[in-house]
């Protein structure tokens, strides 16, 4: 995240798409080639963030819209989850946990990205801020440089001092509850729909 030289980093800052792309590229596949064809409608090939971009998109860490990569826009704290997720190999486990059902087989509904979330709890890829709850981010919020470090180095631990962590998710590729009313169902799937999100104290 040398974006601005090795004595300024600028903090406070939110992390763009494009700077987001060049951090996650060089941490998990700086070896990695384009794909030819991959362009986009707002970034020229001739940008210094294209190669990344290209290859985030390429590997499946980060999305283009309608061609659009949109660069300079703000990541989120769901963004970054699920491409660290993807680069540590975790996207299967991520796809199974969205298929949480009851033991008679009911799917539980779930906001999309239920299992990306899950995970990056999980493994540690939010920046816990306790007790300073108003400094906690919601899932679709725009992340600080700071925060996307922080959510950088754990993953960096995990996919060099931790590997432990890799196998300990398996166990979230097929979560089972038990059989349960109506009722009780709509109360579970009403707290899935929170995973992700900061504890508030009430």
């Amino acid at each position: 995240m040398r974006d601005f030289g090795m004595r300024v980093f600028k903090p406070r800052n939110l992390e763009s798409r494009r700077r987001f792309a060049r951090a996650v590229v060089l941490a998990f596949a700086p070896k990695a080639t384009m794909d030819p064809g991959i362009r986009f409608r707002d970034l020229k090939r001739s940008d210094s963030h294209f190669r990344f971009a290209n290859i985030a998109t390429k590997l499946g860490w980060m999305g283009a819209k309608n061609g659009r990569f949109r660069p300079t826009k703000p990541v989120t704290t769901m963004h970054v989850h699920r491409a660290i997720v993807r680069a540590l190999g975790l996207a299967g486990v991520a796809r199974r946990a969205d298929r949480i059902h009851t033991a008679d087989g009911t799917r539980l509904r779930h906001r999309v990205g239920f299992g990306t979330l899950l995970l990056g709890r999980v493994l540690g890829l939010r920046r816990n801020h306790e007790p300073s709850e108003y400094l906690e981010r919601l899932p679709h919020e725009p992340l600080s440089r700071a925060e996307v470090a922080a959510s950088l180095s754990r993953a960096h631990r995990i996919e060099t001092e931790e590997p432990c962590y890799r196998t300990e998710v398996d166990e979230y590729k097929n979560i089972t509850v038990g059989a349960m009313p109506p009722r009780v169902r709509r109360a579970v799937e009403f707290g899935l729909r929170f995973v992700g999100h900061p504890y508030v104290y009430a």
